[in-house]
């Protein structure tokens, strides 16, 4: 979300009015999430005509074929994991709060290059 808002900060002046083009359920975790970002269009594919300057993605989708040319970073929009630990993950969890990730749904977060460009130059 921080780099989404600075992405849209960057792009239109505010941390929540950059167009995001997202191939995910409107009813899931990533529409509960931009849920403040009133240009959020989700969709069920991808395909040539998206322009949008921000595109969220199942990390399935690795070089989706969209209108422009973008960078990506991936993320997990959700991790879960059990309390049926062994000993010694519990021992990790109590020392370092780590424990093995049963379930992740990773996605990519996709900023159109031109965009991503100016923002590394500080145009």
């Amino acid at each position: 979300m921080d780099s989404l808002g600075a992405v849209s900060n960057y792009t239109v002046g505010n941390t929540t009015d950059v167009e995001v083009t997202v191939a995910a359920s409107p009813n899931g975790l990533l529409a509960w999430a931009l849920r403040d970002f009133p240009n959020a269009t989700f969709v069920d594919r991808l395909d040539p005509v998206i322009q949008s300057p921000v595109v969220v993605a199942p990390l399935s989708t690795e070089h989706p074929t969209l209108g422009s040319s973008y960078v990506g970073q991936d993320f997990f929009v959700n991790a879960t994991w059990s309390l049926d630990l062994s000993v010694t993950e519990w021992v990790t969890w109590l020392a370092y709060r780590a424990t093995p990730t049963l379930a992740a749904e990773p996605v990519i977060l996709w900023v159109r290059q031109d965009v991503a460009q100016l923002q590394s130059t500080g145009e």
